[in-house]
């Protein structure tokens, strides 16, 4: 096993995701909208 990177791809239902997100938290909904990377960590 290496400690390189593997490519990836992440793909995500933005609407319905964010859709849900919103009707529970609305600012957390907006930090998933403005701030992606902080959700891939």
């Amino acid at each position: 096993m290496t400690d390189e990177p593997i490519p990836a791809a992440l793909f995500v239902d933005f609407d319905n995701v964010f859709g849900s997100l919103h009707r529970l938290n609305p600012d957390a909904a907006d930090a998933f909208a403005t701030r992606p990377e902080e959700w891939l960590r």
